[in-house]
């Protein structure tokens, strides 16, 4: 079925919207695609079994082996810090995991809503679309900066026209109608939960103008060759140099499958971040099935899912910090709303409550997640061996 050209747009500006997903995490990989380049390139990699666990530990499922709190503690102080310096400092960390999470600050502060307004203009084009659509991104950017938070589902008296204009193929929209459903997407927020969100912007926004992206990225390849060399989970997974070789987490090798499997039954906070991590969450299933959110109202909830329920479970397991300093609160409160409340997953209650959905949804989902994790249970997660599906 052919998308109608208003509904192609406005899918661009919702896209667009969710910033980290898409040109937010494009963006962070570009810079960081030489990681396993020359910094790399004449390191000793360590055998695939090595383990950044003490040595004979145990992979038994007991409390012992919960992540330990302190690297959620650390980056808490890291984060209420607020500053280029604490991002730094978390790149040069004797913490993997900390290591890892260091990227939250280049992604944050490349977002629109944070970023320079003269930097939305050189942001890299999303690749498939034509000059008219790249046009319109970067105007629905310019006004979304400074816009209301967004809506994860439209208004009801929208839902039902949406749906119809899809059964029955329509192919355009009144002008004026169609600016109402762009105008639908943005929610309503009271006067002190504004200023809260204001108060989060202009912090933010200080904090990202003195971000010296390449200065950071230089610590980082720095650490990302030592953690490699090391053994880390974080640094291996993934990556071609460390014999990564596997497309798809649905379909690994024998070898990709040992080592996502040992993350998990380890629960190796370095490898669970950075399993757990915006890169990875959409290959995973974060959703599900009986969980999923089909309705064409609710698009922004069906796309923003995955990556709330990984913030989530990341913090439930010890190895990310969801407080109102962290990045993923910030960008998520900003974004969607809830800068007033007092950790990540009040903020997902209280904006699927505002949205019409289950307001337990997006925490329901984490718990499974984290209890997926927990029983060692990689299949939940949507990971197989390649050789299941033969």
């Amino acid at each position: 079925m052919k998308i109608p050209r208003w509904a192609r747009n406005l899918l661009i500006a919702l896209l667009v919207l969710i910033g980290v997903v898409l040109i937010t995490r494009q963006a962070i990989l570009v810079h960081l695609r030489g990681l396993s380049g020359a910094s790399a390139a004449n390191t000793i990699l360590p055998a695939r079994m090595v383990s950044t666990t003490q040595p004979g530990a145990s992979a038994a499922r007991d409390e012992s082996s919960r992540p330990p709190l302190s690297t959620a503690a650390r980056l808490r102080v890291l984060y209420r810090r607020a500053d280029f310096a604490a991002a730094v400092e978390a790149a040069d960390s004797d913490d993997p995991a900390i290591w890892w999470h260091s990227l939250n600050w280049s992604i944050l502060c490349m977002d629109p809503r944070f970023t320079k307004a003269s930097n939305i203009a050189a942001l890299p084009p999303i690749s498939g679309a034509s000059a008219a659509e790249q046009k319109l991104m970067r105007e629905s950017l310019d006004k979304y900066r400074d816009g209301p938070p967004m809506r994860l589902t439209l208004p009801e008296r929208y839902s039902t026209l949406l749906e119809n204009v899809y059964a029955k193929r329509i192919t355009s929209l009144d002008p004026e109608l169609e600016k109402a459903l762009y105008d639908a997407s943005f929610a309503s927020i009271a006067p002190a939960e504004a200023v809260a969100r204001r108060y989060v912007i202009e912090q933010t926004r200080l904090m990202c103008a003195s971000y010296d992206t390449e200065e950071f990225l230089r610590h980082y390849r720095v650490a990302h060759a030592r953690w490699l060399a090391a053994g880390s989970t974080a640094a291996m997974l993934k990556n071609p140099k460390a014999g990564w070789t596997s497309k798809q987490f649905s379909e690994l090798t024998d070898a990709d499958y040992d080592l996502v499997e040992r993350i998990v039954r380890e629960r190796q906070p370095d490898g669970l971040a950075r399993l757990l991590s915006q890169s990875i969450a959409g290959s995973l299933h974060m959703v599900s099935e009986t969980e999923r959110v089909e309705s064409a109202s609710a698009l922004m909830a069906g796309l923003a899912a995955n990556q709330f329920i990984s913030a989530i479970a990341s913090c439930q397991l010890g190895v990310d910090d969801c407080s109102p300093q962290s990045p993923r609160f910030r960008d998520t409160c900003v974004n969607f709303g809830g800068c007033h409340l007092d950790d990540l997953a009040q903020v997902m209650n209280y904006i699927l409550a505002r949205d019409g959905l289950d307001p337990d949804w997006i925490n329901r989902e984490a718990e499974r997640v984290v209890k997926a994790v927990w029983n060692g249970d990689l299949a939940a997660l949507g990971i197989r061996r390649a050789s299941e599906k033969r």
